[in-house]
């Protein structure tokens, strides 16, 4: 579904200071999670945000018949302009299936320090999120979340609400803590990145590393046209994907728990700019200690459709279970000046480009799986509002095959 207001201005900040969120081992399976894990609104929810200076914004959210609400604060230095939700790119809104950026070593972009500050209240519970964020130097970035609530409620350190938090942040708390305090510490130097974390309330240590292998002389080369004369037995070469690889691991261990974990993955994608293949991302996960192996294929049949499958497997219950989903965009289609038949690679550049040729007016995602879990989820723009419906059902059930339907409304402006 659209991200909420606070991590859409974290989007924003993250793209403006050029720090790449694609380049750490959370968000190692982010394409396949944005078709086959999107989630649902539970109710009818309504969030209107405002900007009224570069620096500073407000949101307030409610949502029935729970009546339970919301009221957050951002501050951000340097300001951004976060733009409106009747005028921006639907695409930039959401989470969507997109081959991760060439990653690349990243630069200060500002001379004064550059840092983000997110506070939220939430009503009648009164439990607090914090998260700041603070740029120590080019390539690293320190972030510290906090949660804070009554001690009758159970508490999570959550960061952002489509934020992949740290080993250590979903950690519960337990006895008579209400408060729990994760610092972690982030380090991109493009080829590889670290992540250091550390949950106060019970002393969980986690590490992430991810590392990009480098990029061989020949896939970097663009596919140049084929003349007639040349050998057919080339198609072989220029249909073969070409791509890179990225391998991550994480560790995790809290000597009060008395409790570790690790996990290990591997990612491979095609190369942001190959016009004559379709954009894919292949991931596998494997974590030892629970068993659990986790393959996820995706890739973008047209310009507007993205198709995406996943394989689940527990090697010590035998375990299994598939899903598939798929991501189609809706446009107000413009008439395309068609390429010639004859230049094979002028075809294809052609048929991708349509991506960019007229306006997206709304989204459909939907997956099923084995487990009989069925979802759809359609997004689009009402006037100057963001809308989403969702509708997710049991398809054994028979007493109650609907599990939840929900209305989500957006506004925000900077005016």
């Amino acid at each position: 579904m659209m991200v909420p207001f606070p991590s859409h201005v974290l989007r924003l900040y993250y793209l403006q200071m050029g720090w790449d969120e694609h380049n750490h081992y959370a968000n190692l399976t982010r394409s396949s999670r944005a078709i086959l894990d999107f989630a649902i609104p539970a109710q009818f929810g309504i969030t209107i945000s405002k900007a009224p200076l570069r620096q500073f914004s407000t949101s307030a959210a409610l949502t029935a018949p729970s009546l339970r609400g919301s009221l957050a604060y951002l501050f951000i230095q340097p300001g951004i302009d976060i733009g409106q939700s009747g005028i921006e790119n639907l695409k930039e809104l959401g989470e969507r299936f997109r081959v991760p950026p060439l990653p690349s070593r990243p630069v200060m972009n500002s001379g004064r320090g550059e840092y983000f500050l997110y506070g939220k209240m939430h009503l009648p519970t009164n439990r607090l999120d914090a998260l700041y964020l603070h740029r120590l130097s080019p390539t690293v970035l320190l972030m510290s979340t906090l949660v804070s609530m009554p001690p009758s409620l159970a508490s999570r350190a959550i960061p952002l609400p489509d934020h992949d938090p740290p080993p250590s942040s979903v950690s519960k708390v337990k006895g008579q803590i209400d408060t729990n305090l994760v610092l972690c510490l982030q380090q991109d130097r493009g080829r590889w990145s670290s992540e250091y974390s550390y949950s106060a309330a019970d002393g969980l240590v986690g590490a992430r590393f991810l590392h990009n292998l480098a990029i061989s002389r020949k896939h970097a080369v663009p596919i140049r046209p084929r003349r007639i004369d040349e050998d057919v037995d080339s198609d072989v070469s220029d249909t073969a994907l070409r791509g890179r690889f990225s391998l991550g691991a994480e560790v995790f261990f809290s000597a009060q728990e008395k409790s570790a974990g690790v996990s290990t993955g591997v990612r491979f994608s095609t190369l942001p700019d190959e016009p004559s293949q379709p954009p894919t991302v292949i991931t596998a996960t494997f974590n030892p200690i629970m068993g659990h192996i986790s393959a996820a294929y995706g890739a973008r049949a047209s310009p507007d459709l993205a198709l995406c499958s996943k394989f689940d497997f527990n090697i010590y219950s035998y375990d299994s279970n598939v899903t598939m989903g798929a991501e189609w965009w809706h446009r107000r289609r413009r008439m395309l000046r068609s390429a010639s038949t004859t230049d094979k690679t002028g075809f294809v550049q052609s048929f991708w480009r349509a991506a960019d040729q007229g306006e997206v007016i709304g989204c459909l995602k939907a997956r099923a799986s084995t487990t009989s879990d069925v979802a759809l989820l359609w997004e689009s723009r009402l006037h100057n509002c963001l809308i989403g419906f969702g509708v997710k059902a049991d398809l054994t059930s028979r007493a109650r095959p609907i599990k939840a339907v929900g209305l989500d409304l957006k506004f925000f402006s900077s005016d």
